[in-house]
């Protein structure tokens, strides 16, 4: 959600005049809906055997399971790291440096 709201104020603040035309309620639904999937992505990845959580140390909450060794268990921990971590990240920066620029 943070990503989509640094996309939606670079759109506002870098193309003023476009937005205008790009601003409605059905690109915000649009946009809210983009985010509740790929939210649901991830939060589906483990039901279907692509990955798992696991009790932490002290068995107050639940984590990756990280130290699992299987091909499985590594890829979802570098595909979480990566869509989930990296990608949202560059896109804020990507925005906001545009927005300071």
């Amino acid at each position: 959600s943070m990503t989509m709201i640094a996309y939606d104020r670079y759109v506002m603040i870098c193309f003023p005049l476009e937005s205008l035309v790009l601003t409605s309620h059905r690109r915000s639904l649009g946009l809210i809906c983009i985010v509740w999937a790929y939210s649901a992505f991830f939060a589906v990845l483990p039901l279907v055997g692509y990955g798992q959580f696991v009790l932490d140390g002290f068995g107050t909450y639940c984590t990756f399971d990280y130290r699992t060794q299987s091909i499985r268990t590594r890829t979802f921990l570098i595909t979480m790291y990566l869509l989930g971590f990296l990608v949202p990240v560059g896109i804020n920066c990507f925005c906001y440096s545009w927005i300071y620029h």
